[in-house]
């Protein structure tokens, strides 16, 4: 919340998710309701019941339904409203959700001490955008392990090179 109360100070609207335990109110979280909304000054928070309860804070959205439909088994259509914050996050969070797919089987975070972990995550960053630009340069598709082990080779060859001089 203190970090959404800072971004409208700054003229910057948010829309994420939030972990039960970081503000959501009380009252939010024990409703028996599926679907149920709390507005404090400009921020909205939601809860929405999918798989599980997904909390999700917004200062952009007013509360509302978008309606939605889905072809259950047996080919019969089921229309049910969702939020309309649930429906905006999904469609504009795929690039971030991406990214971090990419990263996932390379990540060490798990694994190593803190000051560690933000030095390896910006690398295996830099290594994705580099990949990226590679892959446009080229005109050709290539994994990331592939890509990196291209990186490794390049500069295992580059320091053989250097050594023989």
């Amino acid at each position: 919340m203190r970090l959404g109360e800072f971004l409208l100070t700054q003229n910057t609207y948010l829309t994420g998710t939030i972990s039960s335990n970081r503000g959501v109110p009380n009252e939010l979280t024990k409703l028996p309701v599926e679907t149920c909304f709390i507005r404090k000054d400009m921020h909205l928070i939601v809860r929405y019941k999918d798989k599980k309860d997904v909390y999700l804070l917004t200062s952009k959205h007013h509360a509302g339904f978008f309606e939605k439909s889905h072809y259950m088994v047996g080919g019969k259509l089921q229309t049910f409203k969702k939020p309309a914050h649930i429906e905006f996050y999904n469609q504009n969070m795929g690039s971030v959700d991406a990214v971090d797919q990419n990263l996932e089987p390379y990540s060490s975070l798990r694994k190593s001490y803190t000051w560690f972990k933000v030095g390896l995550r910006l690398m295996l960053q830099m290594l994705l955008n580099s990949k990226v630009l590679y892959s446009k340069a080229h005109g050709l598709e290539i994994s990331m392990c592939d890509y990196i082990k291209l990186c490794c080779d390049g500069i295992l060859k580059s320091i053989v090179t250097a050594t023989e001089k």
